[in-house]
């Protein structure tokens, strides 16, 4: 990296006029004594100063020992007492925003305070390894696919903080951490670090007052031309600096570079946008590579991807691509080499008859199968007209006593019946959203024919009803009978108060899909003590109600999806300590703290979220934090198509995912 290069890689305060480069310190010239000396010191009566294990213009990172906790770590402060104002709001924002993020891709702050009480410092991890921008320094461009894969992780980061309302506004190579922690030096994590400029989404007034009128502040190389500008600057100015550095990264020098920091700014704002084709010089460039750079450059931010999250999605598309080329690739077979001899051998006469013969026989066989499409496609035809006309009519609800509840319960239930339940679920549920002023008035159950039926077991101790009014007295009764482990009330309308009798049987799986249970019904089932799989799909229940259910120790199996449960009520499944088997089936909105929320549930094997707006990186968040899922269920997920799914199965072989 040349000098003019280095300089224009550092944060400085720019003038918006056309000067030479200067950098505006942030405290003024220090006098001797203004000079801090912390070697060998005690800091805040807890911290030790080791040594200097990193220097900047502004201030120093230590290498601290905190005496109580026997703990080793780092210590940044300034390297003056001579600060201004602005500089001590400055770091304690930088402390602020950082202690926000518990992300694996971000430098974790543990402390904040001052020393001798004039001057601040936090304290983070001790990172090992060295930054993106000085191993470009050593190597100047990265391959695509080591620069993929770090830029995968820098957007895994910046995402979080834009998630929690905090914008970089100074990411570059040098702010990106390579984590070595091999003997081969090899990176095994990224992190961002230095959020010293980092803004809040929504800052305050203080906060608005730190950059004076008539400059900015940031790094020119990397700045987005709305920021170089002075404008408001928003995640999208993260997503143009990021591009700016993958751009270096792949290429070995800045997308714009002009003699001074103004011509640099200038170059940001009019410049057309650089083709990364042309700057790696004959190097091979994917076009959706050269698509990806081009749009996270856009000058305005209308232009650019609207989040980090749309670059991700890219970013690993670009991976696995990769991937899948390299796993067709290694799984060609190599030719016999005694084959491959004697099939050289041939005269040049044989060759040409053969390749005649296979010729021919390829057209035979094209044809033979072109036949056998026709065929089947008219077999398929006449049984589809045969069954669309001889339809059984459907039939009105039944009260029966059966071998089977539903899929719930892990009796055999075909995968057609399976989706005529969902169809008629989504019918009743439609029907009680247009009236949930008031209950659906299905008719009241019999009592004398409720008594025949519950005379004599069923074979699979299951009991099934739908459309019916469930009252206290039915209730009362099928609590008093033994035989029955499995019940289901579809589509019922329940007397919630009276659900707490069902305590008096070894109930082992309920099913309320659609039903109107509510929080005071889930408190009725909290006493039933040896149920295991509730389903209570489409329902009323809410946190409240959640937390009622959660205090069965042995529940393995809950369905709770489009239900009025949140994001905090999911976050309480964290102490189900059985719980195998979720589904947030029809769930809306899902976010990435719904998912946050899930992947604390540490015995979770399966999880179906169909019919939700889960992304493919929402899945990936998941699979990448839940160490112990073995089956996902994504069917009928907007965001998610053939072609994610099966990028997910190569990233997460060990995970089922199942799309239908």
């Amino acid at each position: 990296m040349d000098d003019l290069t280095r300089e224009l890689s550092k944060s400085s305060f720019i003038p918006l006029s056309d000067q030479p480069l200067k950098a505006e310190p942030l405290y003024e010239p220090a006098a001797p004594s203004g000079a801090v000396e912390l070697l060998d010191v005690m800091v805040d009566g807890k911290y030790r100063i080791l040594s200097v294990i990193g220097s900047g213009g502004m201030g120093n990172i230590y290498l601290a020992k905190h005496m109580m906790l026997d703990k080793t770590l780092a210590l940044k402060t300034f390297k003056s007492y001579n600060l201004s104002q602005e500089a001590k709001l400055r770091f304690q924002r930088e402390a602020q925003a950082i202690a926000k993020l518990n992300n694996p891709n971000i430098v974790q702050v543990f402390d904040f305070g001052y020393v001798n009480e004039q001057l601040p410092y936090y304290t983070m991890e001790v990172l090992t390894g060295q930054s993106l921008g000085e191993k470009l320094n050593n190597c100047q461009y990265l391959e695509i696919e080591e620069a993929i894969s770090i830029f995968v992780e820098v957007c895994r980061g910046l995402l979080a903080a834009h998630n929690k309302g905090i914008i970089h506004r100074d990411l570059k190579p040098d702010n990106i951490f390579l984590e070595s922690k091999t003997i081969d030096g090899a990176f095994s994590n990224v992190k961002i670090v230095d959020f010293g400029i980092a803004a809040l989404a929504t800052p305050d007034i203080e906060g608005q007052k730190l950059t004076a009128i008539g400059t900015v502040f940031g790094s020119p190389l990397y700045m987005s031309p709305e920021q170089s500008m002075g404008k408001r600057v928003t995640a999208s100015s993260d997503i143009y600096s990021c591009g700016c550095a993958l751009f270096q990264a792949l290429t070995g020098k800045p997308p714009y570079l002009g003699p001074n920091a103004f011509s640099t700014l200038l170059m940001h704002q009019n410049d057309s946008i650089p083709s990364l084709r042309a700057a790696l010089n004959s190097r091979e460039c994917p076009k959706a590579l050269e698509r990806l750079v081009t749009k996270m450059l856009a000058k305005t931010p209308e232009d650019r991807y609207q989040s980090v999250e749309e670059v991700l999605e890219n970013l690993l598309s670009l991976q696995q691509t990769a991937k899948i080329n390299q796993s067709r690739s290694t799984s060609e077979q190599k030719p016999n080499s005694a084959v491959f001899k004697a099939s050289s051998s041939r005269t040049e006469g044989e060759t040409a008859e053969q390749n005649q013969a296979n010729d021919g026989n390829l057209k035979l066989q094209l044809s033979s199968a072109f036949l056998a499409v026709l065929l089947l496609l008219a077999v398929g035809y006449c049984i589809f007209a045969f069954r669309d006309n001889h339809k059984p009519k459907r039939e009105k609800p039944k009260l029966a006593a059966t071998d089977s509840a539903n899929d719930l319960s892990g009796k055999a239930v075909t995968e057609k019946q399976e989706r005529k339940e969902n169809r008629e679920s989504q019918e009743s549920k439609e029907i009680r959203e247009s009236s949930k002023s008031s209950e659906i008035d299905y008719p009241d159950i019999s009592i004398e024919e409720l008594k025949q039926l519950l005379a004599r077991p069923s074979k699979g101790d299951s009991f099934s009803t739908q459309y019916q009014k469930m009252t206290t007295p039915a209730l009362e009764l099928i609590s008093n009978t033994k035989w029955i482990k499995v019940i289901s009330f579809k589509n019922c309308t329940l007397e919630n108060e009276s659900l707490s009798k069902l305590s008096k049987l070894d109930l082992v799986c309920i099913l309320l899909n659609y039903a109107n249970l509510n929080d005071s019904g889930a408190a009725g089932l909290s006493q039933c003590k040896t149920l295991t799989e509730i389903d209570a799909s489409g329902t009323y229940l809410s946190d409240k109600g959640l937390k009622q259910l959660i205090k069965i120790k042995g529940l393995t199996r809950l369905c709770i999806g489009g239900t009025q449960v949140s994001k905090a009520g999911l976050a309480e499944l964290a102490r189900c300590k059985n719980l195998r088997i979720l589904s947030l089936s029809n769930m809306h909105p899902l976010s990435n703290d719904h998912i946050a929320s899930v992947t604390r549930i540490a015995s979770l094997n399966e999880i179906n979220l169909n019919k939700t707006d889960a992304s493919p990186l929402l899945i990936r968040t998941l699979c990448k934090n839940h160490k112990n899922l073995k089956k996902v269920q994504i069917g009928e997920c907007k965001k998610i198509g053939q072609n994610e799914v099966k990028l997910l199965s190569i990233e997460f072989p060990e995970i089922a995912f199942i799309y239908e």
